[in-house]
């Protein structure tokens, strides 16, 4: 029984056939016969050409710059002084200030004048004081002592006492200490040595007065000190009204004896 299939794909076939043993083989035969030009463009399709492997390439080593040396600052070069020397800038040194002038000398300040005394009181009795000292000077001169010398500042003192006395309001409560001592209030009146005070309240009487004195030891002592000198006697009189309603005049005397 004969087979359907045309005689070209036997043929072809054979020619595959062909084309597998050269290739074992090494060797590839060549048809006597011309194929046809259709075949011929399969056969073309099945060889390809080798492509070559490329050689690596070697990567290139990058060559290090070189590191810029710094560029040296020039130096200012120094001019070279001229013929003419430029002569130095003359320094100025201010000059000192003046002394402050001194401080003024001002003149001592002279002390202030002493306070002048309070006016006497229009109640002294000024004749009724010195007939007091005359007995009492008539006392020591029968006893052999000196007369005692009537001083300003001790009367200015006895004075001021006795109306003092006459003011606080009861001319009998009399003390000696209701402003100070008897040598503070001579001192105030500018005398410094030490001194006595006898104190009496009685009617005008000079002799009545020294009277009194004598007879009291304390005041005795005083009055007829040997060692007193000075002397200042105060009066002060005044009208005195006592308990039983009657007004009369009274004397508050004072006698400062001073020793120096």
């Amino acid at each position: 029984m004969k087979s359907g299939r045309p005689h070209g794909f036997r043929y072809a076939i054979a020619i595959m056939l062909l084309i597998a043993t050269a290739a074992c083989s090494g060797q590839v035969a060549r048809p006597t016969a011309t194929p046809s030009p259709a075949l011929k463009s399969k056969v073309a399709r099945v060889r390809h050409p080798r492509t070559p492997t490329p050689s690596p390439v070697p990567t290139p080593i990058p060559t290090p710059l070189p590191t810029p040396a710094p560029t040296p600052i020039p130096t200012p070069e120094t001019p070279a002084p001229t013929s003419r020397p430029v002569p130095p800038t003359p320094l100025v040194v201010p000059a000192p200030p003046p002394p402050a002038p001194p401080p003024p000398i001002l003149p001592t300040p002279e002390p202030p004048p002493p306070t002048p005394p309070p006016p006497l009181s229009d109640h002294q009795n000024f004749a009724l004081a010195g007939d007091v000292l005359s007995e009492v000077n008539a006392q020591r001169a029968a006893r052999g002592l000196g007369a005692l010398n009537a001083n300003g500042a001790l009367t200015r003192a006895a004075q001021e006492y006795s109306a003092y006395l006459f003011s606080t309001g009861d001319p009998y409560a009399l003390s000696h200490t209701l402003d100070g001592t008897p040598s503070d209030r001579a001192l105030r009146e500018g005398y410094t040595g030490l001194v006595g005070e006898v104190l009496v309240t009685s009617p005008p009487s000079a002799s009545g007065i020294v009277d009194l004195w004598l007879n009291s030891p304390p005041h005795y002592s005083i009055i007829m000190g040997s060692d007193y000198s000075d002397v200042g006697i105060g009066c002060e009189e005044r009208p005195y009204t006592g308990t039983d309603g009657y007004t009369f005049d009274i004397v508050v005397c004072a006698g400062d004896l001073g020793i120096r």
